[in-house]
């Protein structure tokens, strides 16, 4: 199978975006369960609520990347490629859409807030799934606000900077979906909610993160970034 990616370009008529009164319905259930409406600033793009509602309806969270994670009302440029597979039946043309990094804390912030707002409004549309049982905004928003983006991790002495909290912050996700992985392959029961607990307890994975990538980045600056991490609740 031969994958072309075309030029950038902008699209009129994307596939990759929701179908007609979809988005609506499923802010309506956010609405619904949270007893409010999912904030317009931190609502995903289309094509982006499209990816990660095709992963919780098959009861698994998906892994996206900072260049991934897009909103509807985007702070930078946003670029949407042509795509074009070759099957047993000819070309088959998709689009997909991709952003910069974020470059400044407010940016990355805004990023995770789209994230776990996104991923929640798509959760509480899949709810039947053993992974998703009694979640809520407020458990994923507590382990981002409280404890990413405060003393434990972003604002930590270990004085890491920003990219390296970044990489710290997907790679953490991405080993919360392996044990997701693991659990549901033996037939473990397992939630969202008791994960995220866990990603909050990994002391000693933060600690080496965010350390020893910072002394890393500071080799040669004559001075030392090391500090202690506060344990994780949960």
């Amino acid at each position: 199978m031969l994958t072309h990616r075309g030029a950038s370009q902008a699209v009129s008529s994307d596939p990759m975006a929701l179908q007609h009164g979809q988005q609506k319905q499923l802010r309506d259930t956010y609405r619904q369960v949270e007893g409010t409406t999912i904030p317009l600033d931190y609502e995903g793009s289309s094509c982006y609520i499209k990816k990660q509602l095709e992963h919780t309806q098959m009861g698994e969270l998906g892994a996206f990347t900072n260049k991934q994670i897009i909103a509807g009302l985007p702070d930078c440029k946003v670029t949407k490629d042509k795509i074009q597979t070759t099957t047993t039946s000819g070309w088959s043309t998709t689009w997909d859409e991709y952003r910069a990094e974020p470059d400044t804390e407010d940016r990355w912030k805004n990023q995770m807030r789209t994230f776990y707002h996104t991923l929640t409004m798509c959760i509480h549309n899949c709810s039947n799934h053993p992974l998703f049982l009694n979640f809520r905004l407020d458990h994923i928003k507590e382990y981002y606000e409280d404890f990413i983006f405060g003393e434990e991790i972003l604002h930590n002495r270990s004085a890491a900077s920003l990219k390296v909290v970044m990489v710290a912050e997907r790679k953490a996700w991405n080993n919360l979906l392996k044990t997701i992985y693991k659990k549901q392959s033996e037939s473990e029961p397992y939630t969202l909610t008791e994960g995220l607990k866990e990603l909050r307890s990994k002391t000693m994975y933060w600690t080496n993160e965010l350390s020893h990538r910072s002394n890393d980045n500071n080799k040669g600056k004559g001075r030392s970034t090391m500090g202690k991490l506060g344990k994780g609740k949960g």
